[in-house]
C-alpha cells in the first residue's frame, strides 16, 4: 500500500509535538540510558516535514510559490549571499538557518499539501491530555518547591537553569514559582497552553477550552498573557454581545486590575530593564533599512557576544537581521499565510505585539504549532470570513 506523502508529514507534526514535552521525552529516554536522543526529536520531526516537500519538488510537480513567498525568499537569499560573501561561519550561518528561515519554510510546505480535517481532530485530542498532564505537574511544583520537583524528574537541582539538560525554573514577581511543567521552561509552558487552547477551542472537544487557559494563567508568563488579552479583546470589541457584557463588568475589572498591582504581578520593572538593554547594551551598529547582522545575533552569533546573543524580542532580533524591510515582509507573510479568519487574524495580531517581548525563534512550541496555522481547511468553516 502507498503511503501518503501526507500520513508522512502528519507524523513529522506529531513527532514535533511530542518535541515540545523536553522533560517529558528526556524522562522516556533517560530509562534506556539514551536521554540526549529528546534533543533530536524536533529535527527528526522537520526531516519529516520536509522529504514529502522535496518529492513532490523531485516528482517534477509543479508548486508555484506565492507572491509573499516569492518576495520574503529572494530577500532572504540576498542577505545570505552578502553574509557568505563577508566571510560568515558555517556554524553561524547553520544557526542563523535555523533561527530564521526554517519558520518560514515549514508555512510553505504545510500550505503545499492537503491535510484531512481528522488529522486536526487527533492533535486536538493529544494536546489536551498533554495540558492536563502539565497543569497536574505545575501544581506539584507549587506544592514540594522548586529543589524537590526539580530533583524528582531530573534527578538534579540547579537554580535557574540545568546548564546541561536546558531546563529552567524560576519565580515570578510575588515568589510563585514559573515550573517548566513537562516541557522544560515557563514561557515556552504558556505558548503551549496558548495554541492548545486555540486549536482545542476549534475542534470537536472545544468544550474543554477553558483547560488549556488555565495552564496559560499558572505559566505566570507575562508575554503570554498579552496574546490572550489581546485575542480576547479584539473578540470583544468585534462582537456587540460581548462588548455589552464587558461593559456591564468594568467594575469588577477594575477591582481585579488593582488587586493584581498591589500584588506587582503587573510591574513593568522587567520591560524597563529589557528597553535600558536594548539601548545601551545592544551595539550592532544596524542598517535601519537592511539591518546585516543574521550572522551576529541569537544562535549566530560568536560565543561570549553576551545579550545578542539571548535577543529577548522576536522583532528586535528580524530588525538587526534584516532590517525594517524584512520586518515589513516577514508581517506581511504571517498574514497573508495565516489569517485566514476572524479568530486566527486576532490571534495573529496578539502574537505580533507579543513579539515585542520575547524570542519566538526560542520557543519549540511556537515553532511547532505556529505554522499549522497556515493549514488552511483546519480553520475555515462555512461560516467563517476570510480575511
Amino acid at each position: 500500500m502507498k503511503l501518503k506523502l501526507t500520513s508522512i508529514i502528519f507524523f513529522g507534526i506529531l513527532v514535533q509535538i511530542l518535541a515540545t514535552q523536553g522533560i517529558l521525552t528526556y524522562n522516556i529516554f533517560n530509562v534506556i540510558g539514551v536521554w540526549e536522543v529528546k534533543k533530536s526529536l524536533h529535527p527528526i520531526g522537520l526531516l519529516l516535514v520536509f522529504i514529502p516537500f522535496i518529492i513532490r519538488l523531485c516528482s517534477l510537480k509543479q508548486i508555484i510559490p506565492s507572491k509573499e513567498s516569492f518576495v520574503l525568499f529572494s530577500y532572504l537569499f540576498l542577505q545570505y549571499i552578502i553574509l557568505i560573501y563577508n566571510g560568515i561561519s558555517v556554524i553561524s550561518f547553520l544557526y542563523s538557518l535555523r533561527e530564521v528561515v526554517v519558520l518560514f519554510l515549514v508555512i510553505i510546505v504545510y500550505q503545499s499539501f492537503n491535510f484531512k480535517k481528522q488529522y486536526f481532530e487527533t492533535i486536538a485530542k493529544g494536546l489536551l491530555y498533554l495540558v492536563i498532564a502539565n497543569i497536574i505537574f505545575v501544581i506539584i511544583t507549587m506544592v514540594i518547591g522548586a529543589e524537590q520537583y526539580m530533583k524528582l524528574i531530573t534527578g538534579r537541582f540547579f537554580w535557574p537553569f540545568d546548564p546541561l539538560l536546558k531546563f529552567k525554573i524560576s519565580t515570578f514577581i510575588g515568589g510563585f514559582y514559573r515550573s517548566p511543567g513537562l516541557i522544560g521552561e515557563s514561557t515556552s509552558v504558556g505558548f503551549f497552553g496558548v495554541f492548545a487552547f486555540f486549536i482545542i477551542s476549534h475542534s470537536k472537544i472545544k468544550k474543554f477550552f477553558w483547560i488549556p487557559l488555565i495552564l496559560v494563567f499558572l505559566s505566570f508568563t507575562r508575554s503570554v498573557y498579552l496574546v490572550i488579552i489581546i485575542y480576547f479583546l479584539l473578540q470583544i470589541l468585534s462582537n456587540k454581545k460581548y462588548l455589552k457584557l464587558t461593559i456591564a463588568l468594568v467594575p469588577i475589572i477594575i477591582v481585579l486590575l488593582v488587586y493584581l498591582f498591589s500584588l506587582n504581578l503587573l510591574s513593568l520593572e522587567s520591560l524597563w530593564i529589557r528597553i535600558d538593554n536594548w539601548i545601551n547594551v545592544v551595539d550592532l551598529d544596524s542598517n535601519i533599512v537592511f539591518g546585516g547582522n543574521l550572522g551576529g545575533i541569537g544562535g549566530a552569533a560568536p560565543e561570549g557576544s553576551g545579550f545578542v546573543s539571548i535577543m529577548d524580542s522576536y522583532w528586535l532580533y528580524v530588525y538587526h537581521g534584516i532590517g525594517l524591510l524584512g520586518v515589513c515582509l516577514v508581517i506581511y507573510f504571517f498574514f497573508k499565510k495565516t489569517a485566514y479568519t476572524k479568530d486566527n487574524l486576532f490571534l495573529l495580531i496578539g502574537f505580533i505585539v507579543s513579539g515585542l517581548f520575547v524570542t519566538y525563534s526560542q520557543s519549540i512550541p511556537f515553532l511547532v504549532f505556529f505554522p499549522l496555522l497556515a493549514i488552511k481547511n483546519w480553520w475555515i468553516t462555512s461560516t467563517d470570513n476570510i480575511t
